[in-house]
């Protein structure tokens, strides 16, 4: 949480970059949350409350700060933002669905989806289908990540040309469940994708 919270002020000395990368290295590879974890607390606290209180979880949102951190650092003016070499294959990593099966993780990819557009536009975009899969046996974790993009409610110039496909499967559902009785969390979100459609009409 100190690293987290350091990142997302800038109080973190850009000197340090090396010596913070190596503990955030460590911390991304962290046990916890496992799968066995994450089905005992999420109908509790959802995908983002575990992202805020695993070793993990908190661990990848300060990756995304460090994104965000090291960007404001390294802008030149005019030049096109891009992703550390290191920084691009540790999120990666945390995209292959063999290696992290986490809800948990993929709620911080969607919750930090317009940053990364900010940090790097081609990364970002090109890795939309792995952050927001339709389909599948992965279709869950998608789930996961654009339920957290909804909720940030912040659309970015040209995100519906990226997230087109989202989008729609996301109203068709709503429609198809309107005369359902949906419980908070879908009202919620439901709500959240109205609010991103204003914004893009």
């Amino acid at each position: 949480h100190l690293l987290l919270e350091g990142l997302s002020v800038g109080v973190i000395p850009s000197g340090l970059a090396d010596e913070v990368w190596v503990l955030l290295t460590i911390l991304a590879e962290d046990d916890q949350p496992d799968l066995a974890y994450e089905e005992e607390w999420i109908d509790g606290v959802g995908a983002s409350g575990l992202a805020l209180n695993t070793v993990r979880g908190v661990a990848m949102n300060a990756v995304m700060a460090y994104a965000y951190w090291r960007k404001a650092q390294q802008s030149v003016e005019g030049a096109e933002p891009e992703l550390e070499p290191r920084l691009g294959d540790l999120l990666d990593r945390h995209l292959n669905p063999q290696i992290e099966r986490t809800k948990t993780v993929r709620d911080v990819y969607g919750r930090w989806f317009v940053y990364l557009v900010e940090c790097d536009t081609t990364w970002a975009t090109g890795r939309v289908d792995a952050i927001f899969p339709l389909d599948g046996a992965h279709r869950e974790l998608g789930e996961a990540s654009w339920a957290a993009y909804l909720r940030r409610r912040v659309v970015v110039p040209g995100s519906f040309t990226w997230l087109r496909p989202r989008y729609v499967a996301a109203v068709e559902r709503a429609i198809v469940e309107a005369c359902n009785d949906g419980d908070g969390e879908e009202v919620d979100t439901y709500a959240d994708l109205l609010d991103h459609l204003i914004q893009l009409y």
